[in-house]
Formats: C-alpha cells, sequence, structure tokens
C-alpha cells in the first residue's frame, strides 16, 4: 500500500554465545540456530519490502571482539550488506551485553564500510530522518544505547520528539520496571539496565517503542489508534530449555489516516530451534519400552511448525519396580532413539519415578511378609530389647569374620540405617514390587 509503512523489530540476537554448558553437539547446534535465526530475520526483512530494521540491543553476546568468532561477525557484516543493498536502513541501540565502546565488537569491522547503518553509540539520544521517496511519509527514528554493561540512566526518559506530523520510533535497551516510578537508589548495580518504567512512554511524542533486553515477548502500551506502541518483541531464538516457545521478531504496519496514524502488529517467527519443556506420566509402565511410546505420543503433538525442537520432558508416575527403569545403559538407549526417531535437535529426561507400593501397606499384612517386616520394624526401633538383638547379631558376624569388635553404638546406628533398605528388599523379592521411591 502506498500509504502503508513497514519496519521491523528484533532484539537480543546474542549472535556468538558460546554455550559452554552444553556438549560439544549441542552447543554447535546451538551456535548454528543463532546464525540461521538471524539469516530469517535478514530474509524476512528483504521478502516484506520493510522500510527499515531496528536492532535494540544485545546483537551479539560480549562486548570482546575476541570472544566473537570470525565467522558470526562475517555473517552478521554480511547479513546487513543485504540490506543496505535492498535500500533498507539499519538501527542499532546496543545493550548490556554489547555496550559500545572505543574496543568493543561494533569497533571491529562488523558494520558495513557502505551508508545505510546507524548506531546509536550514545547514551544520549540521537535521531535519523527518513523521508519521501524512501518511506510513504516522513518517519524520524530516535534511539540511545549502552556505552557500559551496568547503566543506572533512564535512556527512555531522554527521548522526546516535537509534534511535527511525523511518525517517530524509539529504539532502546531497557529494564522496564511495571509497579511505579523508578528510582535508580532502589536497584541493586547488576540490575541497572537503564531502567524505566511505563510512565515515561507517555507524553514524549513517540508513537512506537522498540524495546530489547527481556527475552519473553510483552506489551507495556498498545493503543493502535492513540497510536502509541512500547513492548519487548522476545529473543531472536530461545537460548536454552526456560526460553520456551515460538521466537522471533515484530512487524509493524503502520498507515496514515485522518491526519494521524494506526499501528497494527505482526509476530514473525523466525527461531530454527524452539525449546520445550513437557511432563509425562507412565503411571503403570511396564518398562522403558512403554515409557518411551508415551514420551512419543506427547512429543509429536507439541512438534514445532517451524525448526526442530529441543525437549526437556519430566517422566514421573507410580510403577511396579522403579529400579528396572534406572539402568544408564537403557535410559541412553531410549533417549538416543527418540532424539533420532524425531529429529530433535536436544534432548532431556529428567526421572522421576516412585514405586505403586505404599511401604506401609505389606507390614500391615497377616502373613509372612507381614510378620519379618514387623519383626524388623522392632529392631529398627531403639530400645533395650532390639539392642540386645543386634548385638547378638554383631557377635555373630564378628565372630564368623574374626574382626575386631567396633563401638557398640555406632555399630547399632550403622545397622538400623541398613532396615529401610532391608525392608524394600525383602517387599521386592517376595512380592515382585518395590515399595518407597527409588526413582530418580
Amino acid at each position: 500500500m502506498a500509504n502503508e509503512l513497514s519496519f521491523i523489530h528484533a532484539a537480543d540476537l546474542h549472535l556468538g554465545r558460546p554455550f559452554r554448558s552444553r556438549d560439544e553437539q549441542t552447543a554447535q547446534a546451538c551456535v548454528e540456530a543463532l546464525l540461521r535465526a538471524f539469516d530469517n530475520l535478514i530474509s524476512a526483512a528483504i521478502e516484506q519490502r520493510v522500510a527499515f530494521l531496528i536492532l535494540a540491543g544485545d546483537v551479539f553476546d560480549l562486548p570482546d571482539p575476541a570472544g566473537i568468532s570470525p565467522r558470526v561477525r562475517l555473517r552478521f557484516r554480511h547479513g546487513l550488506g543485504q540490506l543496505v543493498r535492498e535500500r533498507i536502513p539499519v538501527f542499532i541501540a546496543p545493550g548490556n551485553h554489547d555496550p559500545c565502546t572505543a574496543a568493543s565488537i561494533w569497533r571491529a569491522g562488523v558494520l558495513p564500510d557502505r551508508p545505510g547503518v546507524h548506531l546509536f553509540d550514545s547514551m544520549k539520544p540521537a535521531t535519523v530522518e527518513l523521508n519521501p521517496p524512501s518511506v510513504p511519509f516522513p518517519v524520524t527514528v530516535h534511539g540511545a544505547g549502552h556505552t557500559q554493561n551496568v547503566v543506572g540512566a533512564n535512556l527512555a526518559a531522554r527521548i522526546r520528539a516535537a509534534a511535527d506530523g511525523r511518525f517517530h520510533v524509539a529504539a532502546v535497551h531497557a529494564f522496564v520496571q511495571t509497579s511505579g516510578p523508578v528510582a535508580e537508589s532502589d536497584i541493586p548495580e547488576e540490575g541497572r539496565y537503564a531502567p524505566c518504567a511505563v510512565a515515561d512512554f507517555r507524553g514524549r511524542g513517540i508513537h512506537y517503542w522498540a524495546l530489547g533486553h527481556i527475552h519473553q515477548a510483552q506489551d507495556f502500551v498498545d493503543e493502535p489508534d492513540t497510536p502509541l506502541y512500547a513492548g519487548y518483541c522476545g529473543c531472536l531464538q530461545g537460548l536454552d530449555p526456560t526460553e520456551t516457545g515460538p521466537k522471533g521478531a515484530v512487524q509493524a504496519r503502520v498507515t496514515r489516516e485522518h491526519g494521524g496514524f494506526r499501528i497494527q502488529r505482526t509476530i514473525l517467527t523466525l527461531n530454527e530451534i524452539e525449546w520445550i519443556q513437557r511432563s509425562v506420566d507412565v503411571s503403570g509402565a511396564a518398562g522403558l519400552e512403554d515409557v518411551a511410546e508415551r514420551i512419543r505420543t506427547i512429543t509429536e503433538t507439541a512438534l514445532p511448525a517451524r525448526g526442530r525442537a529441543a525437549l526437556r520432558i519430566r517422566v514421573h508416575g507410580a510403577v511396579d519396580r522403579p529400579r528396572d527403569f534406572a539402568a544408564d545403559d537403557r535410559r541412553e538407549a531410549v533417549e538416543t532413539e527418540l532424539l533420532e526417531s524425531l529429529g530433535l535437535a536436544w534432548l532431556e529426561i529428567q526421572w522421576d519415578l516412585t514405586s505403586r507400593l505404599d511401604p506401609a501397606e505389606p507390614e500391615s499384612r497377616d502373613n509372612v511378609l507381614g510378620r519379618l517386616l514387623q519383626a524388623l520394624r522392632k529392631l529398627e526401633d531403639p530400645g533395650p530389647e532390639s539392642d540386645r538383638a543386634l548385638r547378638n547379631v554383631l557377635q555373630i558376624v564378628r565372630h564368623e569374620l574374626k574382626a575386631a569388635p567396633p563401638d557398640d553404638v555406632e555399630a547399632l546406628e550403622y545397622l538400623r540405617l541398613l532396615f529401610p533398605e532391608v525392608r524394600a528388599e525383602a517387599i521386592a523379592l517376595l512380592t515382585g514390587v518395590e515399595s518407597g521411591e527409588t526413582g530418580e
């Protein structure tokens, strides 16, 4: 539409993140996912023919160029170069992970040597004007960037636009405090990432606040007819199992009508790996094969429409013999089969199995097992009679082993620590069902 402006708001790409806590194969897959998500962003901007792209901070995971591989730096420069060639300007407001300093990644040749990329390299707000014919109506982009990782200043409160009939966009990487005004003294130093309040977004002449910092998309002000919007777009690609669900960017469409503006937004899913958390109840499962089938069933319904899934699943429930499910080699075989057959990027199974049998129930039976457990219980409870019986046991053991007698008190305490396991073993041998919580 001739009277419609379209732009993309993205943030928190975290390019170059090392993922050291993952195994080598998973770490490499995550590194590649970040790069491909960035490629998807560039492709979306070109395919949608947007007027410009905003990157609201934490584009890189580290400020030190030495920590960002040449491959990542070249990939980023190449992507921005594609946009410049397509006459799509890029506006970057550095964040707490990638603050702009004289020695930071932003001064290490990651930006194309051509006009079209603007870096807001100061905490003092700057503005860039876009005018027809490159845009359907006049636009001003405002921005302020981090120059250090801890910023106590309220950068949003420093930005203000004139009521000049232009459409105004502001890019800032900030922590939004949702309750009350922001007092710098009330915020711990490690949490000072340009803190601001929701009230700071009003009355400043800005129509769209493109925020970065929090990895979950969140709207703070959404008034399409005023128009006024302020919000986080979320991260481009989830970084770990806690960042679940589709991730990407926001495409904003602005129309000029009746002397004002109207904003509409669309979520663009751009991630390559989607982190998923699920829980499956396997109560009554006959074995690990049965567990694997239940995991498969619940996972197949959760697989994302785009990209690959990285799954963390909690397996819980009551089974007859939890220890039959506990062999590491058999668990590993199940995980490997599911990982490959479902095409998962990563899989973690958290085992939390319990016994279906109440430990107190067999002891109440009027049979051999019940009487045996009752006798063991009497021995476990301290008292003159049980102490005497256990000392007789110790005397027999010492005689058979020709061992020197240990301290009686310590020996009795040790024996009593063994009784819960002895009871569970007796129940398992005589009933075929384990008691107690023996799963992980």
